[in-house]
């Protein structure tokens, strides 16, 4: 081989990588630690503060980020998956966490720092849980950061011939769409039913950059069949102030409680919501508590599809009430006619009976339009039932001084 040949030779791989780098602030590893070192280097270089050059936010990937996200997103679910298959997988929870966030490390995965600029490419945390009493699931939520926030993932493993073996992984999609990560996330899963079969609730709470106002979202899945692609048999959603909330699990049922709107009295703006369900196999069916309190009933309760509604019914009204419940929507939609409608001063009727006073202010007054709507509620101990709804005040009760 001549000298001349050979100094190209070696010249070549010299002038490749330049090539291959150019649009990277710092120089490209010459040899990576790994492959999801790599991709997590090459997403960190990618600038993205989420706003538009003309103002405001984007809420969408830059382009360059999408495939790396989705790529970054499967090379740390599987390095979970591998670690899990060796020393990491034993111990408690908080061992098994520290091996995993140590194999990271190992990796060359970055884990700290905070760059609204070049938003991608770190893992924020890595926590791992192993559900009281159900020695078989381990969990690991990974968060990344994105854009607005984190986008966190869910991986759940059960032990099968003393190996862990995924059986469940939920991965948001935020690739262009950031309002659809999971910012926020929690978890139950059910004991085994008389088939061995359990069930999973996840809630999470989507990125937002500029409002208090967010998405919360509740699914209900089987923990078999594909875990990769899981189905839900049930979703529910809402919208939640300042994406605080609380999941609670029972062996056949699940509530969850957030701060939502308070849709007849916006001069309130928010209230508790109450999300609570029963599970029997794949059945899904609305449970008390309804509301924490009288006002956030009569709210929920008006709101709810007739059917449903009439669970929460006095039986011996339910005919009037029935009714009520559909003129009521009519006039909460009514917004040509009906201008706003806001809460009087609450009174009582009795030993654990509630009066609520809704005030209507139409835009012309009529005889057809009541200009007070009053509903008597009975507690029932955690919960409360819809007795009588008038124009006029029942005999018997009391308001309080406004």
């Amino acid at each position: 081989m001549s000298a001349a040949r050979s100094g190209l030779l070696l010249l070549f791989p010299i002038l490749l990588f330049p090539l291959q780098g150019a649009a990277f602030e710092e120089p490209f590893p010459a040899k990576p630690i790994s492959e999801a070192a790599l991709t997590a280097f090459r997403l960190n270089q990618i600038e993205d503060s989420g706003w538009k050059e003309d103002g405001g936010w984007t809420g969408i990937a830059t382009p360059a980020a999408r495939p790396l996200l989705a790529t970054f997103k499967r090379q740390l679910r599987e390095l979970v998956g591998r670690e899990l298959s060796g020393e990491a997988g034993s111990g408690t929870a908080e061992e098994i966490q520290a091996k995993l966030v140590s194999a990271m490390a190992r990796e060359g995965v970055p884990m700290e720092g905070d760059d609204t600029d070049h938003p991608y490419g770190r893992v924020l945390e890595l926590e791992v849980r192993r559900p009281a009493g159900l020695d078989r699931w381990l969990a690991v939520v990974v968060t990344q950061q994105i854009i607005c926030g984190f986008d966190k993932a869910l991986y759940v493993f059960e032990r099968q011939e003393g190996r862990w073996r995924l059986a469940f992984a939920l991965e948001a999609n935020p690739d262009e769409e950031i309002n659809a990560g999971m910012a926020l996330l929690d978890f139950g899963i059910s004991q085994p039913d008389r088939h061995g079969g359990s069930f999973i609730v996840v809630a999470d709470v989507n990125p937002q950059c500029v409002s208090n106002w967010r998405r919360i979202r509740y699914r209900v899945f089987r923990l078999e069949g594909d875990p990769l692609h899981p189905q839900p048999f049930f979703a529910g959603e809402g919208s939640v102030y300042q994406s605080d909330f609380d999941l609670e699990m029972g062996s056949d049922r699940f509530l969850v409680r957030f701060q939502g709107p308070q849709l007849l009295d916006y001069g309130i703006l928010i209230r508790s919501h109450v999300r609570a369900y029963r599970i029997t196999g794949t059945k899904v069916e609305r449970i008390g508590p309804l509301a924490d309190a009288a006002r956030d009933f009569v709210d929920e309760w008006i709101h709810l599809p007739r059917e449903i509604a009439g669970r929460w019914a006095a039986i011996p009204g339910w005919d009037s009430l029935r009714a009520w419940h559909y003129k009521l929507k009519g006039m909460l939609d009514d917004h040509e006619r009906l201008s706003f409608t806001e809460f009087g001063p609450p009174g009582a009727c009795g030993p654990f009976r509630f009066l609520v006073v809704l005030d209507l202010e139409w835009k012309t007054p009529s005889k057809s339009h009541p200009p007070e709507i009053f509903f008597s509620i009975r507690d029932q101990g955690g919960d409360f039932e819809m007795e009588r709804i008038d124009v006029t005040e029942p005999e018997g009760c009391t308001r309080d001084d406004p």
